[in-house]
């Protein structure tokens, strides 16, 4: 008589990530990957530019920017959205198809005029992209972040190259004979008088202090070039006011 096990063997099974990395250039799309299974499942894609280029010529011309066209669906119906991913980006999903491609993006720049400019993607420019998504949620309640503080100043940089910002306090120590703003500029260098910011926020009296609230999961802005800084004494340009020392506190996406 065969004897039975009473404890069943075992299989290990190994479920499979999907991504790619990929290099644009110029206007140009380009597939990072495509995804499909049987039944709808759910599915956290992570996409980061490891690198974009930009000819020094066209800064300024445009807000030039690295995306994704995201494709999901089930069964005979599906959406589509571009998504910036500058830096890093985390996009869960419910879905049984999933194409992703990336591009970089030509966005119109705000001026101080009220007007915009636009201009296409420069053939020389390039990005490099990866991606991947795995099968499953992972669980993450918040992205780590660090904190960087400057202070003593009235202009600084907080970090050159690709970064998302997710919250950012400042203060003024002593009070001023007319108003000032806190001015946030997409750029790799301490702002000059005449440059135009991409955000900002009054420093308001008394006490000339400001302390916006966090933005939620999700809501980070993407600089480019990098982030910096100025206290300056106009809200659509900077004009550095040579007086001001400013406390200022950045948490950054890591």
């Amino acid at each position: 008589m065969p004897v039975r096990p009473i404890i069943p063997t075992t299989r290990r099974q190994r479920v499979t990530n999907y991504g790619d990395a990929q290099r644009v250039t110029g206007p140009s799309l380009a597939t990072l990957f495509h995804w499909s299974a049987e039944q709808s499942w759910q599915i956290v894609l992570y996409v980061q530019c490891e690198e974009i280029v930009i000819p020094a010529p066209a800064v300024g011309t445009a807000d030039f920017r690295p995306f994704v066209r995201i494709s999901w669906g089930h069964g005979a119906s599906s959406n589509e959205t571009d998504v910036d991913v500058t830096y890093r980006q985390r996009i869960p999903l419910v879905c049984s198809t999933l194409h992703v491609q990336c591009f970089i993006a030509s966005l119109p720049l705000a001026q101080p005029d009220g007007t915009t400019v636009d201009a296409q993607v420069p053939a020389s420019s390039s990005a490099r992209f990866r991606s991947f998504m795995g099968e499953g949620i992972d669980g993450v309640p918040l992205f780590p972040t660090q904190w960087v503080t400057q202070m003593g100043t009235n202009a600084g940089q907080i970090r050159s190259g690709q970064t998302r910002l997710a919250g950012f306090r400042a203060f003024l120590p002593a009070a001023t004979a007319s108003p000032r703003f806190l001015l946030l500029l997409d750029q790799a260098a301490a702002p000059a008088n005449g440059q135009v910011p991409v955000d900002g926020f009054p420093l308001i009296e008394p006490p000339n202090q400001s302390s916006p609230p966090g933005l939620p999961l999700g809501q980070t802005r993407g600089f480019v070039q990098g982030l910096a800084w100025a206290v300056s004494s106009t809200p659509f340009v900077v004009t550095l006011d040579p007086a001001a020392e400013a406390f200022v506190c950045a948490e950054l996406m890591q």
